[in-house]
C-alpha cells in the first residue's frame, strides 16, 4: 500500500526568506490559493501594480 503525502499551503502566513521584488526577508505573505503546482500569494502591499503573485511550487519553497 502506498501513501501519498499532499501539503497543503493555503490559508497559511508564511516569512520571506528571501527578498522578493521590493519585498525583504522577512516579510509575511499569505498563500490563498494551491492548486496543483500553484502556488498564489497575497502580498503585503501592491507590487507594480499586482497585490498577488502566482508561482510554482519550487520557486515557492525556495522563498519561503
Amino acid at each position: 500500500k502506498m501513501s501519498y503525502e499532499i501539503i497543503q499551503y493555503t490559508g497559511k502566513v508564511y516569512r520571506l526568506k528571501k527578498q522578493l521584488g521590493p519585498f525583504e526577508a522577512g516579510t509575511a505573505v499569505y498563500c490563498f490559493a494551491h492548486v496543483g503546482n500553484t502556488i498564489w500569494l497575497e502580498l503585503p502591499s501592491p507590487w507594480a501594480g499586482a497585490s498577488q503573485v502566482k508561482l510554482s511550487e519550487e520557486v515557492f519553497k525556495s522563498l519561503v
